[in-house]
């Protein structure tokens, strides 16, 4: 999907095609924006497995995957194999997980590479085995490499608040810390060195920087204190272009809807987890710091971030997940009745069922096939609830309901809105009838989605007058349109789809009486000669 998850598909296609690892480029000028890994990753897969959607999402979708066995980790090694399989269910039917899938980005990684060294750090506090610290610190390198400093400051804030809150100093001392963190800033010096060499040694070169006006012109760029300070830290200080206005509290109701269907519940199991952790401290007993200042200090930081999108958070996840595993492995200790339990399947299987039928009767109609499939989890859901006795019913019938509904998300409503994601649209329909990408060209519109659906950077041209003899077809909105008719261009074939960008859904899209009032149509248009 535009504008993140196309922009790195097609910059892994160009690294593929160009060889260039360790100095990148999109569209043929410096990049500086996010670490390499999710490029490497995915130009590896394309080399192994063809350019195609799918091997861009398969590796950092298997990370995913290791984020909620890391955390089934973790919750085992604090808590009990109990909470430790709770908090995996957790994880991974919340909804974060599943847009993690949907739209790829690189937080995707970085939560996987974080909860897997904290994991790891908390082994090593516990048992004191070598190994463990130098897992942490691959796995604090490879965060790093994902998304910059946070995927080291999480686990160290982590970490460190439980060492403060359990009054731990001692262990400081402890060799391994350091040997980890040497393992992870080796795991820096490709990544590094690429940037010294790109940037550094170039300060007179001008690097097309982006911000929130567009692609802004700038010369004497360090690359290594953009990625170790400037692109994180410098959303705090202020030096970072990106700010908005989203406030101190923009991802306390993000967290409500993306933690879905946990989420009002883990709002309760955080208060009862600060009390429990307080009376233990007022008695004189051990504290548990490691998973709350895992979720809170973190969540404070970002906050107080100029910028803010609601998927810098999910990495915490894995915290809140563990947070509410250690609570349901609590409650299910005795045989009571747990009315909360029961609303909370209630509640979320009524509300996905409701989502579901409004995306597959109205938004979108879909198939029989289609709402057969997607109704199975719900069915199953139902008999689990009212037919087993076990304390677990709850738990794996409301992620029954949360899989129901991204099964409609997945395989019907994501599907239908790409159809009006016109740089996916166009680029199958030249792509059909066989259109090289050195015959197509852009005017003044541009669309990563169609540099990835064409396996090309297609060139773009600002006016009429860069228009080239070799361009076949323009990809053009109504006004380029309405340009090449002015301008006596003799056009042949006019291939159109309408066009609304996809992750930026509205009420007036989703509604179908009024979703041709939010359309405008993209055109890809042969041109038969010059005026």
């Amino acid at each position: 999907m535009d504008v993140d998850s196309a922009q790195y598909a097609s910059l892994s296609r160009e690294m593929r095609d160009t060889g260039s690892f360790l100095e990148l480029q999109l569209r043929g000028n410096d990049y500086l924006d996010k670490p390499p890994l999710l490029f490497w990753l995915s130009s590896l897969s394309f080399w192994l497995f063809g350019v195609a959607p799918w091997s861009f999402k398969l590796l950092p979708l298997l990370s995913a995957f290791f984020a909620v066995y890391a955390t089934a980790a973790l919750g085992r090694l604090l808590y009990g194999p109990k909470a430790g399989v709770y908090a995996g269910l957790l994880l991974g039917t919340c909804q974060a997980w599943f847009l993690f899938t949907l739209d790829l980005r690189t937080d995707t990684l970085l939560s996987a590479w974080v909860i897997g060294a904290t994991w790891k750090l908390a082994s090593y506090q516990k048992n004191r085995r070598l190994p463990d610290a130098l897992w942490a610190g691959l796995f604090a390198g490879l965060a790093m490499l994902s998304k910059g400093p946070l995927g080291l400051m999480i686990p160290l804030l982590a970490m460190g608040g439980s060492i403060a809150l359990e009054g731990q100093w001692k262990t400081l001392l402890r060799p391994g810390w350091y040997a980890g963190l040497g393992v992870a800033m080796l795991c820096l010096i490709p990544m590094a060195w690429g940037l010294y060499q790109q940037f550094d040694l170039q300060p007179e070169k001008t690097v097309l920087m982006p911000t929130p006006q567009g692609l802004e012109p700038r010369t004497g760029i360090s690359g290594l204190r953009f990625f170790f300070w400037e692109q994180s830290f410098g959303r705090l200080t202020g030096e970072n272009a990106w700010k908005d206005t989203s406030g101190p509290f923009f991802f306390v109701h993000n967290f409500l809807w993306a933690f879905m269907p946990w989420a009002l519940f883990a709002v309760v199991a955080l208060g009862w987890k600060v009390v429990r952790e307080f009376q233990a401290w007022r008695s004189g007993n051990p504290m548990d710091g490691l998973v709350l200042s895992g979720l809170l200090l973190p969540f404070a930081a970002l906050s107080a971030s100029n910028y803010k999108l609601p998927h810098y958070i999910f990495p915490l996840f894995p915290f809140a997940a563990l947070i509410l595993g250690q609570f349901f492995s609590e409650r299910a200790k005795d045989h009571a009745r747990r009315p909360l339990e029961a609303i909370l399947t209630v509640v979320s299987w009524l509300v996905s069922l409701s989502l579901a039928g409004i995306l597959l009767f109205w938004v979108f109609p879909g198939t029989s096939a289609v709402i057969v499939l997607s109704a199975l989890p719900f069915v199953l859901a139902a008999v689990y609830a009212l037919h087993s006795k076990r304390y677990e019913r709850w738990l794996l019938a409301t992620g029954l309901s949360s899989v129901g509904i991204n099964l409609v998300l997945s395989l019907h409503f994501y599907p239908r809105l790409l159809q009006y994601q016109s740089g996916t649209a166009l680029s199958e329909a030249l792509v059909a009838r066989g259109i090289p990408p050195e015959e197509v060209a852009y005017l003044s519109v541009h669309a990563y989605s169609f540099d990835f659906g064409m396996r090309s950077a297609v060139p773009v041209r600002p006016t009429l007058d860069d228009v080239q003899p070799t361009d076949r077809f323009l990809v053009v909105d109504e006004s380029g349109l309405r340009s090449l008719r002015e301008a006596g261009y003799p056009l042949g074939s006019i291939v159109e789809r309408a066009h609304y960008p996809a992750t930026q859904l509205s009420g007036s899209f989703l509604n179908p009486r009024t979703r041709p009032d939010v359309l405008k149509p993209w055109y890809a248009v042969e041109l038969r000669g010059r005026p």
